[in-house]
């Protein structure tokens, strides 16, 4: 067991075991305009604005625009006026609760959507709710579908809560295949 360690630490994690970048897309939308926000983990990342991060560029965004116009961004304490793109420390197994300031277009229900498919493979667990953890009748699980729609435009934030996926260890009997949480028996 102390040799394994010892191996780690000097030549790095076997594939299997490392945790890798990763970031999924949602598209706000109200009436005909429509707004695309990225949450992710990134190994450089840190819960403030950090700049170019890869291919993404995790930026401050200007002030609000006019009231009527449509608006989405990821705000919180470190995050200023707040940002398109919000990506976390890269931590296997790491739960972030992420805020969606949303201004809606008047009298237009917002609609947000994902790719459940993408959001499964690469968390263990992610939420969309209300500020009020679903009290106000906003909750989905983000990794079973791929919308939701919010009808009431009083309600402007919305909480994510997600931790992202670990790799599965290798069981008895079991080999891993290199992807998040799939363990392949040996034959």
């Amino acid at each position: 067991m102390g040799l394994a360690l010892l191996l780690w630490s000097v030549v790095g994690a076997p594939a299997w075991a490392q945790a890798q970048a990763w970031h999924v897309a949602l598209t706000v939308s109200s009436g005909e305009a429509s707004r695309e926000l990225v949450l992710g983990q990134h190994p450089e990342a840190t819960p403030a604005v950090d700049g170019r991060l890869g291919e993404l560029v995790e930026v401050e965004l200007p002030p609000l625009p006019p009231l009527g116009s449509l608006d989405a961004r990821f705000v919180g304490p470190q995050l200023g006026n707040g940002v398109a793109v919000d990506l976390r420390p890269l931590d296997a197994g790491r739960t972030d609760t992420l805020t969606i300031a949303i201004q809606a277009v008047s009298d237009v229900p917002t609609v947000v959507r994902w790719d459940a498919a993408a959001m499964a493979a690469r968390t263990a667990l992610a939420r969309l709710t209300d500020l009020y953890w679903g009290l106000l009748g906003v909750e989905v699980d983000m990794r079973a579908t791929g919308e939701l729609t919010v009808a009431d435009a009083r309600i402007d934030r919305l909480r994510l809560v997600v931790r992202s996926a670990t790799p599965t260890s290798v069981d008895s009997g079991g080999v891993q295949d290199g992807t998040w949480g799939e363990v392949k028996t040996a034959r």
